[in-house]
């Protein structure tokens, strides 16, 4: 009997091993799946912006020739042609600075002149300020205002202090 038994827990184990084996199975089979209906996803989402952009080339080919058809002289042509000209030298102009980098125009040497006399200026600064602080304050100071009044200038109009113009209105 407990030959049975043993034999009875490896068929037993046997039989989860294959189930085991059976849902990995079709665990691959089902992350395939879902990594193809993915991709078909993502291309679908890249038909609708490439079928967008298919429109706006087709929306920018029918200005172009509403344009052109009104001139299609040649020397319109080559106007045109030189103003696509300029406008790529400049792309080009452009992507040649962001690929170098900006560079410095000083030379080495300058770094230091450049960086003292900057930081001379700011050092100087507050200085300036201090003048403009100073000259602000004499102003005020030479400034005389009227002396307030010691009795309600609205009086003579018939007015209290606590009417106003709205109120007599």
């Amino acid at each position: 009997m407990h030959i049975n038994q043993a034999s009875a827990r490896l068929n037993w184990a046997l039989s989860i091993l294959r189930r085991k084996k059976r849902v990995e199975k079709s665990l691959g089979i089902q992350l395939g799946t879902l990594e193809n209906v993915s991709t078909c996803l993502l291309q679908l989402r890249d038909t609708r912006s490439n079928k967008e952009v298919v429109g706006a080339f087709r929306v920018g080919v029918e200005a172009l020739r509403a344009v052109v058809m009104g001139d299609a002289s040649a020397d319109r042509v080559a106007a045109t042609m030189d103003d696509l000209q300029q406008v790529l030298d400049e792309c080009q102009d452009i992507n040649s600075v962001l690929a170098s980098g900006v560079q410095s125009s000083l030379a080495e040497g300058d770094d230091d002149d450049v960086l003292e006399a900057e930081l001379n200026q700011l050092l100087a600064q507050p200085q300036e300020s201090q003048d403009v602080n100073q000259q602000l304050a004499s102003k005020l100071a030479d400034l005389h205002l009227p002396d307030v009044p010691k009795n309600n200038p609205m009086a003579a109009f018939g007015m209290t202090s606590g009417d106003t113009p709205e109120k007599m209105a």
